[in-house]
């Protein structure tokens, strides 16, 4: 090989290197993806594009108004609160500021069966070069992908995808099917942050808390005062 041709090939070899993000590793040589991250958006109103409007409590006026969004046409990782993810090498665990739920990937291990339907799903786990490949099942019905009432079927499964872009961003990609509701498979697509602020952690939201006294009011013998 002459040595011109050596200088060409050393030459795109480092202008590669260069344009690949600059991302933590772990001790195996997997990206790094522990800390506290957020999506920054309007999904979780409606994942598909839609004009600013309203709310539904009228008494509200611009404070309870759904803000405009371009959409993105898949649940908690979109939501405008933060989630933790502490990686292992056989294992992930991904906790939510959102009602304090909570998911373990299992990684490595396609035949794990699920033992039963539940909210977050049963999820298996693996690498693909750099990207944190999900599969998703056995997920309870009763979720919706958003307030505008996009629904799905006891069937859907979901294959999630997050690609490390820089040292605190993720390319986040989710394909859903579900056979039983929609015609195609169908993904979205979003950026998510690395939160920086000093001691950043999760705090509680616990969404159910908020509403009992809107379920549950009218049996009080003594209702709280406005």
């Amino acid at each position: 090989m002459s040595r011109p041709l050596l200088v060409l090939l050393a030459l795109l070899a480092l202008t590669a290197c260069a344009t690949q993000p600059r991302i933590a590793r772990t001790a195996d040589g997997k990206p790094d993806l522990n800390g506290i991250w957020e999506a920054m958006g309007t999904a979780h109103w409606n994942l598909e594009p839609h004009n600013a409007q309203g709310g539904p409590i009228a008494q509200l006026g611009a404070l309870g108004a759904i803000p405009g969004g371009l959409g993105i046409v898949e649940r908690a990782t979109y939501l405008p609160h933060p989630f933790q993810i502490t990686q292992e090498r056989s294992a992930l665990l991904i906790a939510y500021e959102f009602a304090g739920a909570t998911r373990i990937v299992y990684m490595n291990q396609p035949d794990l069966p699920a033992q039963v339907d539940s909210w977050m799903g049963h999820n298996l786990g693996r690498w693909e070069g750099d990207t944190l490949v999900i599969d998703v099942t056995a997920q309870v019905a009763d979720t919706w992908l958003d307030s505008a009432g996009n629904f799905h079927g006891p069937a859907m499964q979901v294959q999630e995808r997050y690609t490390p872009a820089g040292p605190d961003l993720l390319l986040y990609e989710a394909t859903i099917t579900d056979p039983e509701v929609f015609t195609r498979p169908w993904k979205i697509s979003l950026p998510l942050y690395r939160r920086l602020d000093k001691n950043a952690q999760l705090l509680e939201f616990r969404c159910v808390e908020f509403a009992e006294e809107l379920l549950y009011g009218k049996y009080r013998k003594r209702p709280v005062s406005p």
